[in-house]
C-alpha cells in the first residue's frame, strides 16, 4: 500500500511540476479582442471557441491580453491554428498572423498545415511577472487562433493536447432548477420561452451566441418568411408581431434585423433566465452518473439536466428541469440525449413523395453566407485572392451583394463539416470579389465599390431532423391533410434548393450558387405530434429540427412558421406542467387544454400584423380574408348568440330575412336542371348554427344514447355523421330542453340563403369564396376524412363549412322548384327523398357550389352526411 501511495504522490508531483512549466492562454479569454471576432460555431467539433481575423481583406486590430509568468526564463511559444484553405488547394493559405510577446514578434503562423494543429512559432525569454501578449493579423483573411501555449521545454505537436483535453475541466456549477429549459435562441426558442413564461412557468433560455434571432439576427441577416393570421388558430403568431422586424430583404443594414427588440422581449419576462454565450455540450439522463453523452446510442430515458459551457470563460453550468426543448436547429440536444433523428433525403418509396429521389441519400438544403458591398466616392483596391477557386469571364458572378442563392454544403455533413462548409462560402465570396475588382471586363463598374460586410456565421437550412410520433411529408402538405392535433400552419411553398446548373458546370461537386424548385401548397396546419421526440420522453423540439421529411422541411423551415412552432411548444409545456404529464400525453389526454391555449395564443391580440412581406404566394388570399372578417365591421354581423352552457354550448348567427334569387344563376360551368328555374324567395329572419353539429355536442346532449362508433368519435370538433332524421329530431328536443330554445333542421331555402351570405352576400360561387380551396374540404384535399369544423374560411356571415366537409341535411322533401316566387317555402309536399346540401369530402368542386342540390332517403345514415341546426327567434 505504501508503494502505491508513494507512486501516486510522485505522479501528482510530476503533474504539478509539468503544469508549472506550461502556460495556456485560451484565445477567447483575451482581455481585448481588438478587431478579431469570437467564433463559437464549431464547439461540437473543437471543444472550444476561437478568435477569427475577419477583416474582409484588411488586417484587423490586435487582440491583446496579459500573461502571468510564474518563473522567468526562456519559453517556447505554440499556437493552435488552422490553414483554412487547405481543403481546397495545396500550399500556403491567406490566414497569416504573428504572435507578439515580450517585445518580440514570432511567426508568421496560420498559413500552413492541413488541420487544426499546434504550430511552434519560436521561443522568447520572459521575466517573472506580467507579459503582454497580442495576436497581430497580417492579411484580414480569416486567420484563426484557438489558444497560445507557453512551455519551458520544447514539445512535439502531439504533446500539445487541445486545450479542452489537456487541462482541468471546470467543476459543474448549478444554474438552477426550472420548469422548462429551452436551448437555442432563434425565433422558435424565443417564442417557446416567452410563451411558457407568460403561462407562469420558470424558464431558462440558453443561447450559444451573444445575440438572439438565429438566421434573422444582424450576424446572419436573412429576412423572415411565412405567413401569420392563418390556419385554425390565427392568434398563434400574435407573439411574433410584438417584436419581429418589419423590414424586408437579405444582407441589409444591421438595423433591419431588430436585435435589440428580440433581446428586450426576453428580458422583459420576469420568469425567463437568459444565458447567452452558453453552448450545451452535455446531457445527463435520469438514473445515471453525470457523463459526456456522445449521441450514438438510442435512449428511452428522460433528460434530467443539460450542461452548458460558457463560450468565453469555460465555466460549466447544469440546468435541471422536467421538460426541455431543442430549438438549436441542429437537433443538438436530441442527438446528445440519444433521440432518433434523420439526415438527408428519404427515398421516394418510403413516403411516396413525388419530389424525393429514387434512392435515399445525404443531400441537404445548404447554408448561405450573406454579404454586401457599398458605393464609395473614390476607387478602392482589393487583394488578389486565389486559393482554390479559379474564375473567368464565364464563371464569375456579377453581383454587388449576396442573397439566399449563395449556398454551400448540400453534399456535406452540416454538423461534422460545418467549418469547411462555412469556409468554402467565404472562399467563394472573396475569390469572386477579387475577380470583379481586378480582372473582370466589367471591373470599371466595381472600381468605386468595396466590401461592406461579409457574414462569418452560416445561415443553415437543414441538418438533423429529430423524429416524433408523426413525420410530416410532402403528401400531407400537397393534399392539405388536416390532422386532429393540428396546430400552427405551414404557408411557404415546398422550396427545395439544388446547385445552380451553370455553377455546377464550372465547379462540379464544389458549387457555391443554388437555384430552387417551388411547389405552392395550401396553407396546412402542422400536427402537434411533430413537436416532441418519439423516444426521449421529456424532449420537445421546435424549428427546423422537427419531425418532417427532407421535402416537407423545405416548406416549414421559414422563420415565421418556426416562431409559431415555438409558441405551440411553450404552450404545450404549460399543459405538461399543469397535468404532470409528458409531451406525448398531451394529444390523447389533454389536447383540449392545449387547444384552448392556442386559440388565445401567447401574444397581444391587439398587435397589428405588420409581418406582410415575404409571406409566400398562396398565403396572400388565405390570410387577408380572416383579417377582413375580424377588422371590418361591414363583414361582421356582430357576435353570435351563445346558446347553452358547458359542453352543449354552440354559436348561432343571426340571419336577417330578405328576398333572394334561389337556384343556379348560370355562373357554373355545370348547371343542372334541378337548380332551375331561378325564382325569388322571401324569408323571415332566423338563427343558424355557425358550425355543423359536432361529435362533442352530440355526445354532451345524447349521453348514453350517443351511439357513436369509435372511428367517428376520435375528435369532438369534427361534425357528427350518419344520423337519421329521427335521431336528429330527438337531439333537437333534448337540446331544447337543456337550453329553453327551439331547434330544427333548416329548410332548403334557409340553407341556401345562409350559404350565400344573406344580405351581405357577394355572389360567390362557393360559400364565402370563388376559390373552393379557401372554404371547402373536398376529395382533392380531405384525405377521405372529415375535418374539425371551422378550419377553412367562413362566409360573409361568419358561417363555416357550408361548402364541403360533411353534406348537410335539410328538412325539405326533394322535388322540383316551384316556377314562381315563394315566401318561407318548406319544399315539396310529397317525395321519397329528402334534400342534402353543400357537398362533402368525397365530392368535387361542382357539388360544393351554393346552388347544388342532392338528396338522400330520410332514414339514411350515410357516413358522409352531417347537419347544422336552425334556432327559431
Amino acid at each position: 500500500m505504501k508503494r502505491i501511495l508513494t507512486l501516486v504522490a510522485a505522479l501528482l508531483l510530476s503533474s504539478a511540476l509539468l503544469a508549472q512549466q506550461k502556460i495556456l492562454v485560451e484565445a477567447e479569454q483575451f482581455a481585448s479582442y481588438g478587431g478579431w471576432s469570437l467564433d463559437q460555431q464549431f464547439m461540437e467539433q473543437m471543444g472550444s471557441a476561437y478568435l477569427l481575423a475577419h477583416g474582409m481583406g484588411v488586417p484587423v486590430a490586435d487582440a491583446e491580453t496579459e500573461v502571468d509568468i510564474p518563473r522567468g526564463g526562456r519559453y517556447h511559444v505554440y499556437v493552435r491554428t488552422y490553414n483554412w484553405t487547405a481543403p481546397f488547394q495545396r500550399g500556403e493559405g491567406p490566414g497569416k498572423f504573428c504572435v507578439r510577446i515580450g517585445g518580440e514578434e514570432l511567426g508568421p503562423v496560420g498559413h500552413t498545415g492541413v488541420l487544426w494543429e499546434w504550430q511552434h512559432v519560436g521561443s522568447v525569454r520572459l521575466p517573472k511577472g506580467k507579459a503582454p501578449l497580442a495576436l497581430h493579423d497580417l492579411t484580414g483573411f480569416e486567420g484563426r487562433c484557438d489558444a497560445v501555449l507557453l512551455s519551458r521545454k520544447f514539445l512535439e505537436p502531439w504533446e500539445c493536447m487541445p486545450p479542452h483535453l489537456s487541462f482541468a475541466t471546470p467543476e459543474i456549477q448549478e444554474a438552477g432548477t426550472f420548469d422548462f429549459v429551452v436551448i437555442g435562441g432563434g425565433y422558435s426558442g424565443i417564442c417557446a420561452a416567452v410563451a411558457a413564461a407568460r403561462q407562469g412557468l420558470k424558464v431558462a433560455l440558453v443561447q450559444d451566441r451573444a445575440v438572439l434571432g438565429g438566421n434573422n439576427s444582424s450576424e446572419i441577416r436573412v429576412q423572415l418568411g411565412g405567413a401569420l393570421d392563418c390556419g385554425p388558430y390565427p392568434n398563434l403568431g400574435n407573439l411574433l408581431k410584438e417584436f419581429a422586424p418589419t423590414e424586408k430583404g437579405n444582407a441589409m443594414p444591421p438595423s433591419y434585423y431588430g436585435d435589440d427588440a428580440k433581446m428586450q422581449i426576453v428580458r422583459n419576462e420576469k420568469n425567463i433566465s437568459l444565458f447567452l454565450l452558453t453552448k450545451v455540450l452535455q446531457v445527463e439522463h435520469m438514473g445515471e452518473n453525470p457523463k459526456w453523452a456522445v449521441g450514438t446510442v438510442l435512449s428511452n430515458r428522460p433528460i434530467e439536466a443539460v450542461v452548458g459551457r460558457n463560450v468565453v470563460t469555460g465555466e460549466r453550468l447544469r440546468f435541471r428541469a422536467p421538460l426541455f426543448a431543442d430549438c438549436t436547429g441542429d437537433g443538438t440536444v436530441g442527438f446528445l440525449a440519444g433521440a432518433a433523428y434523420r439526415v438527408g433525403r428519404e427515398s421516394r418509396a418510403e413516403y411516396g413523395e413525388a419530389s424525393a429521389p429514387e434512392q435515399a441519400d445525404k443531400m441537404v438544403l445548404g447554408a448561405s453566407l450573406q454579404w454586401s458591398s457599398r458605393k464609395d466616392a473614390v476607387p478602392s483596391a482589393f487583394p488578389e485572392f486565389s486559393y482554390g477557386i479559379e474564375l473567368d469571364e464565364n464563371s464569375y458572378q456579377k453581383m454587388t451583394k449576396g442573397s439566399w442563392t449563395w449556398e454551400t454544403g448540400m453534399f456535406k455533413d452540416q454538423i461534422r463539416e460545418a467549418e469547411q462548409i462555412r469556409d468554402y462560402g467565404m472562399l467563394a465570396i472573396y475569390a469572386n470579389w477579387s475577380y470583379l475588382k481586378n480582372h473582370a471586363a466589367c471591373r470599371a463598374e466595381f472600381a468605386k465599390r468595396s466590401l461592406e460586410w461579409v457574414s462569418f456565421n452560416s445561415g443553415k437550412r437543414e441538418s438533423r431532423r429529430l423524429v416524433g410520433d408523426v413525420v410530416l411529408t410532402q403528401n400531407h402538405l400537397e393534399h392539405n391533410v388536416y390532422f386532429p392535433d393540428a396546430t400552427c400552419s405551414a404557408s411557404w411553398s415546398i422550396d427545395i434548393h439544388y446547385p445552380e446548373p451553370e455553377n455546377h458546370r464550372y465547379f462540379p461537386g464544389r458549387e457555391f450558387k443554388s437555384v430552387c424548385d417551388q411547389e405552392e401548397i395550401p396553407v396546412t396546419p402542422i400536427p402537434y405530434r411533430c413537436f416532441y421526440s418519439k423516444n426521449i420522453p421529456n424532449l420537445f423540439m421546435a424549428g427546423r429540427d422537427i419531425s418532417v421529411t427532407h421535402v416537407a422541411l423545405a416548406s416549414v423551415r421559414v422563420m415565421r412558421t418556426c416562431a409559431m412552432m415555438g409558441e405551440v411548444v411553450g404552450l404545450a409545456a404549460k399543459v405538461c406542467h399543469d397535468h404532470s404529464c409528458k409531451p406525448a400525453d398531451v394529444f390523447p389526454r389533454h389536447f383540449d387544454a392545449l387547444r384552448a391555449l392556442m386559440a388565445r395564443g401567447a401574444g397581444d391580440p391587439s398587435a397589428p400584423n405588420l409581418q406582410l412581406t415575404n409571406i409566400g404566394r398562396n398565403a396572400h388570399h388565405f390570410f387577408e380574408k380572416p383579417l377582413v372578417l375580424r377588422e371590418t365591421p361591414a363583414h361582421d354581423p356582430g357576435p353570435a348568440l351563445r346558446v347553452g352552457e358547458g359542453a352543449y354550448a354552440a354559436d348561432y348567427v343571426f340571419v336577417e330575412g330578405g328576398t333572394f334569387a334561389m337556384g343556379s344563376d348560370g355562373r357554373s360551368e355545370h348547371p343542372f336542371a334541378a337548380e332551375l328555374p331561378v325564382h325569388d324567395v322571401t324569408l323571415s329572419s332566423y338563427y343558424i348554427g355557425r358550425h355543423e353539429v359536432t361529435n362533442g355536442l352530440w355526445k354532451a346532449v345524447m349521453g348514453a344514447d350517443a351511439n357513436l362508433k369509435a372511428s367517428e368519435a376520435t375528435d369532438d370538433r369534427c361534425p357528427v355523421l350518419r344520423r337519421t332524421r329521427a335521431e336528429i329530431a330527438v337531439f333537437c328536443q333534448r337540446l331544447g330542453a337543456l337550453t329553453g330554445r327551439s331547434f330544427r333542421l333548416p329548410t332548403e331555402a334557409e340553407w341556401e340563403y345562409a350559404a350565400r351570405g344573406g344580405r351581405l352576400s357577394k355572389g360567390y360561387l362557393y360559400s364565402g369564396s370563388d376559390d373552393w380551396a379557401d372554404v371547402a374540404w373536398i376529395n382533392r384535399t380531405s384525405g377521405g376524412v372529415v375535418h374539425p369544423v371551422g378550419t377553412k374560411l367562413p362566409n360573409e356571415l361568419g358561417i363555416y363549412d357550408m361548402s364541403g366537409n360533411a353534406w348537410e341535411l335539410c328538412s325539405d322533401l326533394y322535388g322540383p322548384y316551384a316556377a314562381g316566387p315563394a315566401t318561407d317555402p318548406s319544399g315539396a309536399e310529397t317525395g321519397a327523398y329528402a334534400v342534402v346540401r353543400g357537398g362533402g369530402i368525397f365530392g368535387g368542386t361542382v357539388s360544393c357550389r351554393v346552388t347544388y342540390r342532392s338528396f338522400d332517403a330520410p332514414q339514411s345514415n350515410l357516413i358522409i352526411n352531417g347537419f347544422r341546426l336552425v334556432m327559431d327567434p
